[in-house]
């Protein structure tokens, strides 16, 4: 179920978050879009591969955040947008830490 949900999210963000969304769609919550969206995809993601260390599920998440962003550039023609990458890894860091918290007071 994880996985489906997992994939399912990353094919939107790379169809439908290209050339076709902008930052202006979403206005003044344009930054909590990506912070979220990719706390949900890292645990998404941690849920679905439970053997995979939360550390490579974070690394993998900020890669993806990167190949967005390129991803917008190559298809939109705008520049790499650094402070949205750095949102990306926020969201994935929050992500993770949600994902340590949860299992810590689960194990207790």
């Amino acid at each position: 179920m994880f996985s489906l949900l997992a994939v399912t999210l990353t094919a939107a963000l790379f169809l439908w978050g290209g050339a076709r969304i902008s930052a202006s769609d979403f206005g003044s919550w344009h930054d909590l879009v990506h912070v979220f969206t990719f706390a949900l995809l890292t645990l998404l993601y941690a849920r679905a591969l439970p053997r995979v260390r939360w550390y490579w599920i974070s690394v993998c998440m900020i890669a993806l955040g990167g190949a967005h962003e390129l991803y917008q550039y190559a298809t939109s023609g705008d520049r790499f947008e650094y402070g949205d990458f750095l949102l990306n890894a926020v969201g994935a860091g929050l992500g993770v830490v949600s994902l340590v918290l949860a299992d810590r007071d689960t194990s207790h």
